[in-house]
């Protein structure tokens, strides 16, 4: 489920270039010692549309699944790829960083759920 849709524009060389940055919402099943749990977790869609004459000529996409279980990491995520006009191609470069560090927090939302569930 798309969460937040953020859009740019530019020109280059008379060709129209649009980014389009979704955050997209998803179930994520996540197990521990036997037992299962579901999450909401938070992904990124980045496309980019090359249009002439306002005729779509190129289309490209890219996404990340899951980033964080923290719908506000992926909110501000999404921001500051569409205010650095990240394209699809580079999103997996740009993210790499983000990516690593949002991870860990996966394993602190699987302790909370283990939590609920031991105590």
């Amino acid at each position: 489920m798309v969460i937040e849709t953020l859009k740019c524009n530019c020109n280059n060389d008379g060709e129209n270039l649009e980014y389009i940055y979704r955050l997209v919402q998803r179930d994520l099943r996540m197990d521990n010692n036997g037992e299962s749990f579901c999450i909401k977790a938070y992904g990124i869609e980045v496309e980019s549309k090359v249009r002439d004459n306002e005729k779509n000529v190129q289309a490209f996409k890219e996404e990340i699944k899951y980033i964080t279980p923290y719908k506000y990491k992926g909110s501000q995520f999404l921001h500051m790829l569409e205010k650095n006009m990240v394209s699809p191609v580079h999103l997996i470069d740009v993210a790499e960083e983000v990516v690593e560090e949002y991870y860990k927090d996966f394993d602190k939302e699987l302790y909370a759920q283990f939590e609920k569930i031991t105590v």
